[in-house]
């Protein structure tokens, strides 16, 4: 169950009544669902408008349940699984996936998405 009242955020929103039905679908779909990709989001919700998209997803960081962080992918495509609040924050280096080695982050793309909070669970 996603730890976001999807009903409350439509009854003070109404006019995002479509886009709350199919954000609570799709959190639904991934209940253990911590980090929140924006361009996966946006791919799996193709048909809701990206402004739209943008001013709900704002809603919920406005209400706590979600925290705008920023990852970093490595230059194979892979998203490393570590949270930064701002991309000042990223490290020049940081370890690959199976920190087996080490790549320089300006080889690799600063991806911004949402850390989900528990906040009204």
């Amino acid at each position: 169950m996603s730890p976001i009242n999807f009903d409350i955020m439509a009854a003070k929103n109404p006019e995002f009544g479509r886009t709350w039905s199919r954000l609570s679908e799709w959190f639904d779909r991934y209940p253990q669902l911590k980090y929140v990709d924006l361009r996966r989001l946006s791919r799996e919700l193709s048909d809701i408008p990206t402004e739209e998209l943008a001013l709900t997803m704002q809603i919920l960081v406005q209400q706590g349940y979600l925290r705008p962080v920023y990852r970093v992918e490595s230059p194979d495509g892979i998203l490393i699984d570590q949270d930064f609040a701002s991309p000042s924050e990223v490290p020049e280096r940081m370890p690959d996936r199976f920190h087996s080695g080490y790549f320089y982050t300006s080889e690799g793309d600063i991806i911004p998405g949402f850390r989900v909070e528990k906040v009204g669970a």
